[in-house]
C-alpha cells in the first residue's frame, strides 16, 4: 500500500481519489462488494458492552471529589 494514503489530509482531493481508485461519485456496487470482501467491513470491534446501570454509576460524581470541593 502506498504510504502517502496515510497522509491523505495533505493531498488534494483529486490525488486522494486517484490513489484510492475512487471517484467523486463514489464506488460502483461491484467495486464496493469487491472491497468489502477484500478489506472487510469498515467498523470497529466492540470489546465489551456496558450495562445501563454501569453507565449511570460512571456518570455520577465521585464522592471524594465532591467532599474535597465542599471543604475548600
Amino acid at each position: 500500500m502506498n504510504p502517502q494514503i496515510f497522509t491523505f489530509w495533505n493531498l488534494s482531493t483529486d490525488r486522494v481519489l486517484q490513489q484510492t481508485h475512487s471517484t467523486t461519485a463514489g464506488l460502483s456496487r461491484q467495486d464496493a462488494k469487491q472491497r468489502l470482501s477484500q478489506y472487510g467491513a469498515n467498523s470497529l470491534k466492540q470489546t465489551h458492552k456496558s450495562s445501563a446501570l454501569m453507565l449511570l454509576i460512571k456518570g455520577l460524581p465521585n464522592k471524594k471529589i465532591v467532599q474535597n470541593q465542599a471543604v475548600l
